[in-house]
């Protein structure tokens, strides 16, 4: 069968399925981040459990079905990954780091294409739910008709803060600066939620005949996330250069109008349209590392240590604290490293995508996404990326080879 072949899937193929799905659910929790203030957090025992439960099944139908590894070059770069981030440290190697991401990696990479496409598609179901009833849980916020039962814990650190609170709603939380509200759904902030929502419309080819993206969409715009605007327009624009399509660009069009609409009267819209201006030359949604920060590196890009990094470790013995920038990741593991890390994700998305233009623009997307969240060896984005990949090649292959939008670079 072909690898590509959207037939309906077996009863085995949805098990496993499933359990790939279940691994990419609890790997973005929120609960699962130790400095997590969420009540939740004290069940986080279940979502390993449940991880571990997963993995087992996997693990077994590796053993008794499969022989080979599938994705040979990525199986590579997961392990080269590993070896990197656990040995290449500034004081002592860790080898249990991160243990169970990348025995979900390596193992992911043993099954072929179809298992990819039919979990990202279940995992996309879980996005819409999840942005359902997220949606509900903001619109309880303006709406006194809606009266849900919340939990409010600080957002980080351990006390409470009217500038910086989580609404715990549960099912859903919402992080409450001061006047603002943004949805985080189940993750830890609401950028990170936004960064997903936006890769996965890219993937969908941004269409809102479907009801699912429709609600992904509202999702998006409640988190209020620059990442998620910035990805979409760069969508439309990247569309627009590549099929040479101008249709594309009222798409573009009608999402700022929008934006500048609801920004007339809305504190929320007008924080963000905020956060795109310009600050000493920098834009002020570029925020995730300071100036001591940008001073060292400044000076580590001159020296021969750009290639090999300090190790992972050394901006937080040394307290440069960098936060979630790819600035971090080239002072801990170099440009050698960096390039191997995230140029071979990008050389196998590619290579997957079948020369399919929407399939090559949701992985440049995708690694364009890197600049402000370089953590991107979380099972979730691996499923998000390859799983993306291969259900833009498998809609394409599913229509009718004149279409101009789904057709081959």
């Amino acid at each position: 069968m072909n690898d590509y072949s959207v037939a309906r899937p077996t009863s085995e193929e949805k098990g496993i399925a499933l359990a790939f799905t279940l691994i990419a659910i609890t790997s973005t929790l929120a609960i699962n981040h130790a400095d997590s203030t969420i009540p939740e957090r004290e069940y986080v025992w279940m979502a390993h459990s449940l991880m571990a439960m997963s993995l087992l099944f996997l693990l077994f139908k590796i053993v008794i079905k499969y022989s080979v590894i599938y994705a040979k070059w990525l199986f590579a770069i997961f392990l080269f990954w590993y070896f990197v981030t656990a040995f290449y440290v500034y004081r002592s190697p860790d080898i249990s780091l991160n243990l169970s991401t990348i025995s979900a990696l390596l193992i992911f990479c043993c099954f072929n294409r179809r298992i990819w496409i039919f979990s990202y598609r279940l995992y996309y179901k879980y996005m819409v739910l999840m942005s359902a009833v997220g949606i509900l849980a903001f619109l309880s916020l303006y709406l006194p008709v809606i009266d849900l039962p919340r939990v409010v814990c600080p957002y980080y650190g351990d006390r409470l803060s009217d500038s910086y609170l989580y609404y715990d709603y549960y099912f859903s939380y919402i992080v409450v600066m001061g006047p603002f509200a943004r949805l985080c759904g189940l993750f830890n902030e609401p950028g990170y939620f936004g960064t997903f929502l936006a890769l996965i419309l890219a993937a969908e080819n941004f269409n809102m005949k479907r009801l699912g993206n429709k609600i992904l969409m509202t999702a998006g715009v409640f988190t209020f996330s620059v990442a998620f605007f910035v990805t979409l327009l760069l969508f439309f624009v990247l569309r627009l250069v590549v099929t040479g399509n101008f249709k594309i660009i009222i798409g573009g069009i009608l999402l700022l109008v929008m934006v500048a609409i609801l920004g007339a009267e809305n504190e929320n819209v007008a924080h963000l349209m905020e956060r795109f201006t310009f600050i000493d030359g920098k834009l002020a949604a570029i925020n995730r590392t300071g100036s001591s920060f940008d001073y060292f590196f400044d000076r580590f890009i001159r020296t021969p240590r750009l290639f090999l990094g300090y190790g992972r470790g050394y901006l937080e013995s040394h307290q440069e604290i960098g936060n979630l920038s790819y600035k971090t990741y080239l002072v801990e593991y170099g440009l050698v490293a960096c390039l191997i890390f995230w140029g071979g994700l990008f050389y196998n998305a590619v290579k997957y995508s079948e020369r399919n233009r929407v399939a090559v623009i949701f992985a440049v997307l995708f690694m364009i996404n890197i600049y402000q969240r370089p953590g991107i060896f979380v099972f979730g984005y691996m499923l998000l990326l390859f799983g993306g990949v291969c259900h833009i090649v498998a809609n394409s292959q599913s229509k009718p080879a004149a279409l101009p939008d789904d057709g081959n670079l």
